[in-house]
């Protein structure tokens, strides 16, 4: 998996915004941010959003928003490797 910064509190700015990719058959394990809401953009490949016990299909172009404080995960279930943005708000 790999997640890089484009904006961050490292440089000041009020929110993160990440470029993230997961490889086929990855996943980003179910985790919980007490302060921050993420949102994920889908820009290619085919994902399960996992948000408490419920499962999300996402596709390119689908959002799935989370609450601060909510146990969430991100897998990818398509046959090429997932890409996509996550905002964070404040940044985590």
């Amino acid at each position: 998996m790999f997640l890089a910064g484009i904006l961050g509190k490292a440089r000041g700015d009020g929110l993160g915004l990440y470029r993230g990719r997961i490889e086929k058959g990855s996943e980003i394990a179910r985790e919980i941010h007490p302060l921050t809401s993420e949102t994920i953009i889908v820009l290619s490949g085919r994902a399960l959003g996992i948000v408490e016990d419920q499962e999300v299909p996402l596709g390119p172009g689908q959002v799935l928003h989370v609450d601060k404080n909510v146990h969430h995960g991100l897998r990818n279930v398509g046959d090429e490797d997932l890409h996509f943005f996550v905002i964070g708000h404040p940044d985590f």
